[in-house]
């Protein structure tokens, strides 16, 4: 059972002003004399403190094998302890690692910039290519609007380019491919003087 703070103050002050032992003063209040010595060496109890969760050794290994630049906050998040535990399950185990400066919360987000360059430098490769098709398509007298096999654009002569292939199957799945997108980024093509400048001027569309 535990007794109230005011309980306890209690108990002391009536010891103090009525000169009772210990035994008395446990005897009067009907409480353990071990709790009167307790109390009058400490009246509020004591904080209770959490345990902390045990750490599996095995599972700490293949987890620094499997991470080894991780952060030992990192760590510690994904055995729900605090980093100085980590700390020190590694320092017992005798696990040393030397850390890398790139960690790998920084590679993870490096590995996103990269996929998404990949993804931007793609579609602009792409978009370059379709305008190389009106670039090339114009100079050899051939119209800026070729014609479609099985859904695959050709020229006039029935030879079959890669570039008008790529673009043709790019610009379908987009639902953007149409003689009068064609027509329009012929005219615009007079303007900007190559396909490049063209193309760039069409990645934020993309």
């Amino acid at each position: 059972m535990s007794y109230s703070i005011d309980f306890r103050r209690k108990m002391i002050f009536m010891m103090e002003e009525e000169g009772l032992s210990i035994r008395e003063t446990a005897k009067q209040f009907r409480i353990g004399s071990a709790s009167v010595s307790r109390w009058i060496n400490q009246i509020e109890p004591k904080a209770s403190t959490t345990r902390q969760r045990k750490i599996d050794k095995s599972e700490l290994i293949k987890d620094v094998e499997q991470y080894p630049d991780a952060y030992q906050k990192e760590r510690a998040k994904r055995f729900g302890v605090c980093h100085k535990a980590i700390w020190q399950a590694l320092k017992k185990m005798g696990l040393t690692y030397k850390k890398n400066s790139t960690s790998s919360e920084s590679r993870r987000k490096h590995s996103t910039n990269v996929s998404t360059k990949k993804q931007y430098e793609k579609k602009a490769s792409i978009l370059f290519l379709l305008m190389k098709v009106v670039f090339y398509t114009i100079p050899r007298g051939l119209t800026a609007i070729p014609r479609k096999v099985n859904g695959v654009l050709v020229s006039r002569t029935e030879e079959l380019k890669k570039e008008q292939m790529l673009s043709a199957l790019y610009w379908a799945q987009r639902c953007l491919l149409s003689d009068y997108l064609i027509s329009i980024l012929t005219a615009m093509f007079s303007m900007h003087g190559s396909p490049k400048s063209l193309s760039q001027s069409f990645l934020k569309t993309v």
